[in-house]
């Protein structure tokens, strides 16, 4: 079972095709899908355990990322501080930009980097993520780099953390 979010205008007269017939709650003796919506597109029983996990991710989206700009921030600082460390990621405003760094360690590839750095703990991703056209863009085409990407739930401790890693691999 899925689960999805589809925005309609009520007042677009839109028809949509149906891909199971039967089975509604409101026309349940009925073989075919009634012409209103959301019943067109519900026959049987919804995945409400679902819809609930896709609610809490919603309730999750609701915060303000400035406090991951700031961590952001401090990673970028911070590394410039160690030695070997070249950056990919480095905005001028950074209100336009989302939290995640990017670089490499010089005398490793970014995978081995990102495994290394693992090995203390630290979930980071290394290699072209699924974008090698960016990676030829910025020079990093062969391997890619380490890429950070903050969330809600990361700390200052972490970032010091992390830095401290980051130094101490070499």
């Amino acid at each position: 079972m899925g689960t999805g979010v589809m925005i309609v205008n009520p007042n677009s007269k839109l028809c949509f095709s149906t891909l199971i017939e039967g089975g509604t709650g409101t026309a349940s003796m009925d073989k075919t899908m009634p012409e209103f919506l959301p019943e067109r597109l519900e026959p049987g029983t919804l995945n409400v355990t679902g819809f609930a996990g896709l609610a809490q991710a919603v309730a999750e989206l609701d915060y303000s990322i400035e406090k991951e700009r700031c961590m952001q921030r401090k990673i970028i600082d911070g590394l410039k501080k160690i030695n070997g460390i070249k950056l990919y990621t480095e905005p001028k405003n950074y209100e336009n930009y989302l939290p995640i760094v990017l670089f490499n360690k010089s005398g490793f590839t970014a995978e081995t980097f990102a495994e290394r750095l693992s090995e203390h703990g630290i979930c980071v991703r290394g290699g072209l993520h699924c974008a090698p056209l960016a990676h030829v863009a910025l020079g990093t085409g062969s391997s890619g780099a380490v890429r950070v990407s903050l969330g809600k739930g990361n700390s200052e401790s972490e970032i010091e953390f992390f830095l401290k890693a980051v130094d101490s691999i070499g």
